[in-house]
């Protein structure tokens, strides 16, 4: 008897452009399968994600991959986190990609006995993403992803006013993720989730990932007392534009807050408050 295989449903996307915000609400429009797996794996050593998501299936659970980056040494524990699931009633996997894995090398790691690669769908940041193409240290990874996507998600489209993708980068299928577009697209948009849900076409037609991409490095900071926000806020202003994203939980007098930073933009919010 021929094995059953789950598919594996990957969202990319680089730093900060939506990827857990976006799977929040595929989560909470409750049109996936019924019995998903959700793996979150961010960049740096604390799995802040996993803390962020707050919608999962009823029969399921949400497990955090630990250390980094999936398409550099994470094939291992991935394999792992399969073998673990094998004993759960699961119908598909959504897989949510460091921020600077290629799609196609993660791919690759998919194939483990009793799973399969099905889709992958890439959060683009409308924002940012043309300022980000063109930087030299991320602008290939940048444009690899998007280039080695099935399906694009653009978001923040309320924040950039308007966007368009160069002709050669854009797949055949483009969506808004952005709740400021839910009359024409939203989370639940038929379209979007069938595209999710699609086997993906063949990627023989991909550009080549071996191509030379930037190196990342992380850093976790400890806090040991509570800071002042106004000097947090004077803080994050003097980050040097090489620091790609910056995410966490910090403690101030006023209580946690959770601090996100993504280009130029930042944000400081409680965190009771951000989670819902």
């Amino acid at each position: 008897m021929k094995q059953r295989l789950i598919p594996i449903t990957i969202i990319s996307g680089y730093l900060g452009s939506g990827k857990t915000t976006f799977i929040n609400r595929l989560l909470a429009a409750d049109v996936l399968p019924s019995k998903v797996a959700v793996l979150i794996n961010d960049f740096g050593d604390i799995n802040i994600d996993a803390s962020l998501i707050t919608q999962v299936s009823d029969d399921g659970s949400v497990v955090s991959l630990k250390n980094g980056c999936v398409c550099c040494m994470l094939q291992d524990e991935l394999a792992n986190t399969f073998e673990r699931m094998s004993s759960l009633e699961i119908d598909h996997v959504l897989l949510e990609a460091s921020g600077v894995a290629l799609p196609d090398k993660l791919r690759a790691q998919c194939h483990y006995p009793g799973y399969f690669p099905h889709h992958c769908a890439v959060t683009v940041d409308a924002e940012n993403y043309h300022q980000k193409r063109q930087d030299k240290y991320v602008g290939n990874l940048v444009q690899q992803q998007v280039l080695q996507a099935d399906t694009l998600i653009i978001t923040k489209l309320d924040l950039a006013g308007s966007f368009e993708l160069p002709v050669s980068h854009a797949p055949s299928q483009i969506h808004s993720a952005d709740s400021s577009q839910a009359k024409q697209y939203s989370v639940t948009d038929p379209q979007l989730i069938y595209h999710l849900l699609e086997p993906a076409k063949d990627p023989n037609n991909r550009p080549d990932s071996s191509s030379d991409i930037a190196s990342f490095s992380s850093c976790t900071l400890e806090q040991h007392r509570p800071i002042d926000i106004q000097k947090l806020k004077d803080l994050l202003a003097a980050v040097p534009a090489q620091i790609e994203r910056i995410k966490g939980f910090v403690d101030t007098p006023s209580g946690l807050q959770l601090v996100q930073k993504v280009g130029k933009r930042c944000s400081i919010a409680p965190a009771d408050a951000a989670q819902n």
